[in-house]
């Protein structure tokens, strides 16, 4: 048998049991059968809640206790944050209308009270154009200024797939507290 396996009713193999009513009293050990008896005037579940040489039995609404507690896990689920920090990237040579379009993009996403990590990538020989690549991520942040807030940007490099060399300027954008 299934150690996970809820015991109710009929598939317990006991004959005696400890019963707990549905208001948590303990009602103490008793046959299988006028526990059955108890449960089903009351028109409840006998539910096996451990299973010791007299398992404890409680009285409970089995499939409304399943109910609520479905739902309670669903709401859980639904208030869960499944979302850190959003990501808004663009290279060096991008045109002012398109990195326009990013900036109304993490605007949005700020505006919902999510981070945006806002970076640029200079790719081969674009690196050696940080300075440069440092002054124009800086004229694109101010456009945030009233939204957001961040520290000092990150500067990495690394290598792509194809041996290029690959430098990022980075920044995490936090919306501001009112």
């Amino acid at each position: 048998m299934n150690s996970k396996a809820v015991l109710l009713n009929d598939r317990i193999a006991a004959n005696k049991v400890t019963v707990i009513d549905e208001n948590g009293e303990k009602q103490g050990e008793m046959s299988i059968s006028n526990a059955m008896s108890l449960a089903s005037e009351k028109n409840l579940d006998l539910w096996q809640v451990s299973k010791d040489t007299i398992p404890i039995c409680k009285l409970v609404d089995y499939g409304k206790m399943m109910y609520n507690k479905s739902k309670k896990n669903k709401q859980n689920k639904n208030t869960h944050k499944h979302h850190e920090a959003k990501e808004i990237t663009f290279n060096y040579h991008i045109a002012d209308h398109d990195l326009g379009v990013k900036n109304k993009k993490a605007r949005k996403i700020l505006s919902k009270g999510i981070k945006v990590i806002y970076s640029m990538d200079l790719v081969g020989r674009e690196c050696k154009l940080t300075q440069d690549g440092l002054t124009r991520f800086n004229e694109s942040l101010n456009g945030f200024e009233d939204i957001a807030e961040w520290d000092k940007h990150q500067v990495s490099s690394a290598k792509s797939k194809r041996r290029r060399t690959v430098r990022t300027i980075s920044i995490v954008l936090r919306p501001k507290s009112k």
